[in-house]
């Protein structure tokens, strides 16, 4: 018997598939669930989606500026996105905690992109944050 890994399931052969928004957990990153059965079988599960291409401030921090951003990114997050049907583009990417990695499209609008055009988030590609 092999020994389970701590990789991102594989999920689905679609790189892009429609989910809810179930919980917005800070400004990059989302639960969504969504259906990996089919119209006869559905079968919905629950996962943890990290945004690409962005990092938003920590909400879990000792300083008290940086909570407050992360707060802000968060809550609009909340407000744009909870209980609503978004777009995925997952990527060939691997995410080093697990999670699914993607690009977020909701009303046809690339949600990653509006959160650096709003300041609510930076652009980031996977290195140390300096």
């Amino acid at each position: 018997m092999e020994k389970s890994s701590k990789k991102t399931p594989r999920i689905t052969d679609k790189k892009i598939f429609r989910a809810k928004v179930v919980d917005v957990l800070d400004g990059d990153t989302l639960e969504i669930t969504f259906n990996i059965g089919n119209c006869c079988f559905p079968i919905i599960r629950k996962f943890t989606l990290r945004l690409e291409g962005i990092d938003a401030p920590e909400t879990r921090t000792r300083n008290p500026d940086e909570k407050k951003a992360g707060l802000e990114s968060k809550e609009y997050l909340i407000s744009l996105l909870m209980n609503e049907y978004i777009t995925v583009h997952l990527s060939d990417k691997p995410e080093k905690f697990g999670r699914l990695l993607g690009t977020v499209f909701y009303n046809n609008t690339n949600i990653c992109l509006k959160m650096i055009e709003k300041g609510l988030a930076v652009e980031y590609q996977g290195k140390r944050k300096k």
